[in-house]
Order: C-alpha cells, then structure tokens, then sequence
C-alpha cells in the first residue's frame, strides 16, 4: 500500500540481504486505489486479493455512485449518495472461515453544501460480515448475518464540520445499537475485529498492545484508540461462520459523500511477544517463520526500531526470507 512505499524510502540505509521465497498469505482483501485507473478493475469475477467479487457502480434509478475518485494525487472509493436506490461491492472468495477477521479501512464523511444542516442525517452505507452474501442490492437476511457495521451521518457542528460516526447493531425483529464511535470530524481509520473462534482470542491491537476479544463479539477502534470493546455480534440467529463481506448504500433520503480508502480483509493471528531489538544491532530475519513478519505493522521492524532508546551503535541487517505480503503501512519509521 502507499503508506508503506513511503515509509520503506526511509529504510533502505539499512544493509539488507534479499532472498525470496513465495508463500501463502491470511489476507483476503487488500487495496490503496492507487494503481487502478477505473471503478470496474477493482472487481473480477475471480478476484486476486485486491480485488472484490462483483460491484454495481451505480444505483437502477441513476441517483448514487461508487466512483474511483482523485484529489491531490490521492485515490480512493468514493460513495455519492442520494435518494434512491443502492450500490455495493461484494467479497465472497478466500475467506476459509477465519476464526477472527479484521476489517480496516480509511474512512471520511462529507455533508454537501447545497444540504441544509438539520435535513438529511442518518445510515449512509453499511458492511456486512457474513456467510453466503447475496451478490445483489438488498439487505442481507438476518440468518446471513455475522456482524455489521454502519456509516451514520450525523450533521455539521458548530464550525460547520460534518460530523458522522460508525455503530455496530444487530437485528432480529428490529435493529439494536451494541456500540458507537464518538463524533468523527475528519478521516479515520476505522478497525473491527469480529471473533468467531468459540473461545476467547488475544490479537495485537493497532495500539501495538495485546488486547483480548470475547467470542461472537466485535472491537472497533479509530486510529489507535479502541472505542468499542466485546459488543454483541448477530447470535443465535446470525450466520455460524464467515465466508463473505458486503458494502451495500442505504436506500434512504439521505444525502453524503464517503471516501473509503485503504481497505483491509485479512485472518487474524493470535497474538505473541514482539521481537525486541538491542541497540548494538543484529541479523534479524523477516517473513514468514522470521524474526519479523513485516516492516510497517504494529508488530513489524520499524515498531521494534522506534521502541529502540539510548545511543544506537548498531548496524542492523534484515534479511528477507520469504515474500512480505501483509504491509499495511500503519507504522512509519521514526526520523
């Protein structure tokens, strides 16, 4: 992703010696936008793992839009939304029913200026985790659901901000709120871990930190602060294993516009003890069954150099031991 190409720029004075070797990879879903040129390559009906199932760019009725847009040389997904009916993507290849799945993205929510303030607030879009997710626009069946999570526009502040927020609910026989964020202002990265493992699972959160996850339940965080903690996921009478993943507008009268970037599906692996380094330096190995299994995640090589304090004598060799497929760029390096 591009937060990783600039931050591994910073890296390379480091001595590396480069053997590579291809394996196998947790993640199901990863894409920046910055290499397509057009809304329909991000879609293959056999997708690689930058790619989704199928998607519908615009709504029947013509009134909403999921576009590749770009601003200041940033790509990214943009939801257009207005009355009418819906547009989604849908994943529902390379799941194997992980145990606990992690879905992130880079989100931001904009209220237009021809909306007056106090008309218009409300769901925006939704994703759902689940099992067997219709490929159409229409809500999914409670019985499909695992989790969701909801975009929901909230109006202007006092500056005249757009403020939103994103809520988990479940729903049989009505829709329950099991947790909210707090007001969003500007783009976040949102974080949710939903755990479907039977037991209770402990994942290295994006704070670095080990943090510990109930089954059937979900953790939201934004940016680095986790803000909902083990709600409720759709049990019982929800879907008993993951297999697919849905982003699917609202037909409402709602009006907004949601940049969604930088989008993360990936297995969750349990968590263990950072590899620490010492200020004299070392060989350290990074890939899978390395020292490391990344450079720019929480648990990753530049973590392990920024942690680092005192005098640095070093030097410090990497070897890259098999392909380095789950970069996120998450973690920059310290200058």
């Amino acid at each position: 992703m591009r937060h990783f190409l600039r931050c591994f720029s910073k890296a390379i004075l480091l001595p590396l010696a480069v053997l590579v070797m291809h394996t196998g990879q947790a993640q199901i879903l990863i894409q920046d936008f910055e290499t397509l040129t057009s809304t329909g390559q991000f879609a293959d009906a056999t997708p690689t793992s930058g790619q989704v199932n199928s998607i519908r760019s615009r709504s029947l009725d013509d009134t909403t839009f999921l576009e590749l847009e770009e601003i200041n040389g940033r790509k990214f997904l943009q939801l257009t939304k207005r009355t009418g009916s819906t547009t989604y993507f849908l994943k529902n290849q390379d799941f194997n029913n992980p145990d606990v799945l992690l879905l992130q993205f880079e989100l931001d929510v904009q209220k237009p200026d021809t909306v007056e303030d106090a008309n218009n607030n409300g769901l925006v879009a939704d994703f759902y985790i689940g099992d067997q997710l219709d490929d159409d626009g229409f809500f999914p069946d409670v019985e499909e659901r695992f989790a969701s999570l909801s975009i929901n526009l909230l109006g202007r502040n006092a500056e005249g901000e757009t403020q939103f927020s994103v809520r988990t609910t479940t729903s049989n026989g009505g829709t329950v709120i099991q947790g909210e964020t707090g007001v969003l202002t500007n783009r976040s990265y949102i974080a949710a871990y939903t755990n479907n493992s039977g037991a209770g699972f402990s994942y290295l959160g994006p704070d670095g930190n080990e943090q510990t996850i109930a089954n059937n339940t979900i953790d939201i965080w934004v940016d680095e602060t986790l803000v909902i903690n083990n709600a409720s996921v759709q049990d019982g009478s929800g879907a008993d294993q993951i297999s697919s993943l849905k982003f699917l507008s609202r037909n409402n009268d709602v009006i907004a516009v949601a940049e969604i970037d930088n989008i993360l599906v990936e297995s969750v692996k349990a968590y263990t003890e950072p590899q620490a380094l010492t200020p004299a330096g070392g060989t350290y190995t990074v890939g899978t069954g390395g020292d490391f299994t990344n450079f720019t995640r929480p648990n990753g090589v530049f973590a392990a150099l920024n942690a680092l304090e005192g005098p640095i004598t070093g030097p410090f060799t990497f070897n890259i031991i098999t392909d380095i497929l789950n970069e996120t760029g998450e973690v920059p390096l310290n200058q």
